[in-house]
């Protein structure tokens, strides 16, 4: 399934998360291979270990840029 072009990419990086996981990679590296943060892993790997009656969908959501400490929107008009 990791491969397959039918699955979105969220679906796609979470398996690829619990396989890399199973081939014994620590969360952070799989961070740093798949570009999530260490504590989503965490998170990920912590819903897939929950029995699938008691499961949440974690939320996956790439930033959509850098923050800017102070930054205020400006409303065009």
């Amino acid at each position: 399934m990791a491969r397959s072009a039918e699955a979105g990419w969220v679906e796609r990086d979470r398996v690829e998360m619990v396989q890399l996981a199973a081939e014994g990679w620590s969360a952070p590296r799989i961070g740093a291979h798949l570009g999530w943060s260490a504590a989503t892993v965490h998170r990920v790997l912590r819903a897939a270990l929950q029995p699938r009656t008691q499961r949440h969908q974690v939320r996956l959501r790439r930033p959509q840029g850098p923050r800017v400490a102070g930054a205020q929107l400006q409303h065009p008009g």
